[in-house]
C-alpha cells in the first residue's frame, strides 16, 4: 500500500482493538503511511470529517496533523454552532494513525482564487465563496446499498464541507463553510453586517441596519412553520414595550406580557399554566434574533428589512459558538451554508458570493491573531508515529 493515505467512510475499520489483524493494521503494516477512519460505527454526519480532512492534506500540502487539526476544527464549528444531534459520536469516534509531521506534496498547487476561502480586515472576516460549483451524480452502487431508486446529485466545490443527514431513503448533502477563528478574550461573538448571494441567476447585495434597530422590539415569525407553507396568524407576531414589560401580540389578535428584564411569559398567557417558557436569543451586540417560546424558535424578520431577512433564513442564523483557549484567546466557530440546490434533479437554485462578519470586541487585530506559525517558528522536523483520536465531548 506504500505510500497510500487511507481514508475509511466505514464502520469499526479503525479499530484496531477488534481482532487481529485489523483493518487499519493491514493498511499500516503493508506500507500505508496514514490510515483515518472510526474505532466504531460512525454517523452520516461524518462525511464532513472525511471531505475537510482531504480537502487540507490533498489541496494545501499540509501535514497529517495539520489535516486532522483543521478537519476537527471544521466539524467541532459545525457541531458546537449547530448543535448537530449526532455530531458528538463524530468528535468521539474519528482515529488518525500515522506520522503527524509527514507532509504529502500535491502533484499541483491549488488556485486559491477558485476556493471557497475567508480574509481578515481588523474585526472584520469576509467569507468569499467559490468561483464554481460541480454537480456531481451518486454512483448506482451507493444508491443501491440506500435501496434509493432514481438519481442524486452532490453539488461539489473546493474550500467547502458537506453536511450529511440520513433523510430516510438517502444522505441529503448541504455544503457549509465552516470558520474556525481566534478572537480576543473580550470578544462576545460577531454579526453580519453585509451579504452578497445569486438567486435565479441574479446578483443581490443587501446590509444590515442592526445598529438603528431597538434590541427587542420588532417582527418575529415562527420560521419551521411559516418557512414551510404552513404558517397561521399565531405564527406571525410584534413585540413591543409597555409601562411594565414588553407585550407579545400575534395576527389572531392575542397578546400576552412578557417580563422587562427576562423576556419571560407571565400568568397572563395562555400557555402559562402548561409550563412553556419565552427565552430570548441575542447576537453579539445584544440584540434580540428570535424568541423561542415553547420550544419554537420564532425568529426576528424587521432587522436590515425583508432582504436581509431572507439572507439569514438562507444562509446564516446567528449560529455560532466560542471555545476558551489555553493562551487566553478564545476560538469562534460558525458555519455558513453556501448553496441551495435541488439534490434530485441537480439544479442550482441560489448560492452565497461573500459576506462579511463584525467580530464584537475592543482592539481587535485579526490577521495578526490567526497569524500562522513557520515550521521554524513551530518547532519542524519528522515528529514522530502515534494515533491521533479527538476528544470532543
Amino acid at each position: 500500500f506504500a505510500p497510500c493515505v487511507m481514508l475509511s467512510y466505514g464502520c469499526h475499520a479503525a479499530g484496531i482493538d477488534e481482532g487481529i489483524p485489523s483493518c487499519a493494521s493491514r493498511v499500516m503494516a503493508r506500507g500505508g503511511v496514514c490510515f483515518t477512519g472510526s474505532p466504531r460505527c460512525p454517523t452520516a454526519i461524518a462525511t464532513l470529517w472525511n471531505v475537510a480532512f482531504n480537502e487540507l492534506l490533498d489541496g494545501h500540502g499540509r501535514s497529517l496533523g495539520e489535516a486532522n487539526l483543521w478537519a476537527h476544527n471544521k466539524f467541532l464549528a459545525h457541531h458546537r454552532a449547530l448543535k448537530v444531534g449526532l455530531g458528538k459520536y463524530t468528535l468521539m469516534n474519528r482515529f488518525t494513525l500515522g506520522d503527524p509531521a509527514l507532509r504529502p506534496y500535491p502533484s499541483c498547487q491549488p488556485d486559491v482564487a477558485q476556493m471557497a476561502r475567508h480574509s481578515f480586515d481588523k474585526a472584520n472576516i469576509t467569507v468569499t465563496g467559490p468561483e464554481k460549483w460541480s454537480m456531481v451524480e451518486v454512483h448506482p452502487d451507493q444508491l443501491k446499498e440506500w435501496k434509493y431508486e432514481g438519481s442524486l446529485f452532490v453539488p461539489v466545490s473546493p474550500g467547502c464541507a458537506p453536511e450529511a443527514r440520513w433523510c430516510g431513503s438517502y444522505d441529503a448533502q448541504t455544503p457549509y463553510y465552516q470558520l474556525a477563528v481566534k478572537v480576543p478574550s473580550n470578544a462576545k461573538g460577531v454579526v453580519m453586517t453585509e451579504v452578497t448571494y445569486n438567486k435565479d441567476s441574479k446578483d443581490i447585495t443587501v446590509e444590515d441596519s442592526a445598529s438603528s434597530a431597538d434590541p427587542v422590539c420588532g417582527e418575529y415569525e415562527c420560521s419551521q412553520y411559516v418557512d414551510n407553507g404552513n404558517g397561521n396568524d399565531w405564527h406571525y407576531v410584534t413585540v413591543t414595550q409597555e409601562e411594565k414589560g414588553y407585550k407579545w401580540s400575534n395576527r389572531a389578535g392575542v397578546s400576552w406580557m412578557l417580563d422587562a428584564e427576562t423576556l419571560d411569559i407571565g400568568e397572563d398567557c395562555p400557555y402559562h399554566s402548561q409550563g412553556r417558557h419565552n427565552e430570548p436569543q441575542r447576537n453579539a451586540a445584544g440584540l434580540v434574533t428570535s424568541m423561542v417560546f415553547g420550544g419554537e424558535a420564532y425568529n426576528r424578520v424587521d432587522v436590515g428589512g425583508p432582504e436581509m431577512a431572507e439572507a439569514k433564513k438562507l444562509w446564516w442564523r446567528e449560529a455560532q459558538h466560542m471555545e476558551e483557549l489555553s493562551d487566553g484567546s478564545k476560538l469562534l466557530l460558525l458555519p455558513l451554508k453556501m448553496i441551495q440546490y435541488d439534490q434530485k434533479e441537480g439544479k442550482l437554485q441560489s448560492f452565497l458570493k461573500s459576506c462579511t462578519l463584525k467580530v464584537i470586541a475592543d482592539d481587535v487585530d485579526l490577521a495578526e491573531l490567526n497569524k500562522i506559525a513557520g515550521v521554524a517558528e513551530r518547532g519542524g522536523g519528522r515528529g514522530i508515529a502515534l494515533a491521533m483520536q479527538n476528544r470532543g465531548e
